[in-house]
């Protein structure tokens, strides 16, 4: 925790900060945040042993911790209680392998509402041949891809909505120039914004030739 404390510049409080930063993300996005009250992996301790579960840079993108098991249930089960079931819920596919991320995707497997999938941008980097089956992982009969366009406007929300995580983009990019030209070089390496379904968790969404904003 204390080595990525000093690569994100941040000192008194970094998880108030970094809350902060998320804050103001959705409110450039017209968004609501709801923050539970599970820290980041970086500060979760073992129930059983009380040590960290993640102390180092290869177990935050390692496997997760056995005694994590049962918070996967709990996850599920809170976001059953705080979302409509008519919601659709948007979901990392947990490329990169950050525990955090594999986390909110194994939960998912266990709701059974509307679920849209999203490629975990940046881990995913500038190459999509991982994507060349149009399947995000095995089982390509499982999963549906769903393309839309981005207009300009689009993508500078998304390099806006970027901005606020002054603690991160350093850890990615040079600095917001940068980052917001990385954005608009992926989205043009396909010409298009991905998002998957699959067959046991069908949804409705709009076609990429009808009129849509992401």
């Amino acid at each position: 925790a204390a080595e990525q404390h000093g690569r994100w510049g941040l000192a008194d409080n970094p998880p108030a900060s970094r809350r902060l930063e998320d804050l103001e993300s959705c409110r450039r996005l017209g968004a609501e945040a709801i923050h539970l009250t599970l820290p980041d992996c970086i500060y979760r301790r073992s129930p059983k042993s009380g040590g960290p579960m993640y102390a180092s840079e290869m177990a935050i993108f390692g496997s997760i911790h056995p005694d994590e098991d049962s918070l996967v249930d709990e996850l599920a089960r809170i976001i059953t209680e705080r979302v409509s079931p008519t919601a659709a819920v948007v979901c990392p596919l947990a490329i990169g392998g950050h525990v955090d991320h594999q986390l909110a995707f194994a939960a998912a497997q266990k709701i059974r509402m509307p679920m849209l999938y999203y490629a975990d941008y940046p881990y995913v980097g500038d190459d999509e041949r991982w994507l060349a089956t149009g399947s995000p992982l095995s089982g390509a009969s499982e999963w549906t891809e769903i393309r839309t366009t981005l207009s300009d406007a689009n993508l500078a929300a998304w390099g806006d909505s970027v901005a606020p995580f002054v603690s991160q983009i350093p850890m990615f990019w040079s600095g917001e120039a940068e980052m917001r030209a990385a954005i608009e070089s992926y989205y043009k390496k396909s010409g298009f914004f991905r998002l998957w379904t699959r067959s046991d968790q069908p949804l409705e969404i709009p076609r990429s030739d009808e009129k849509s904003v992401i």
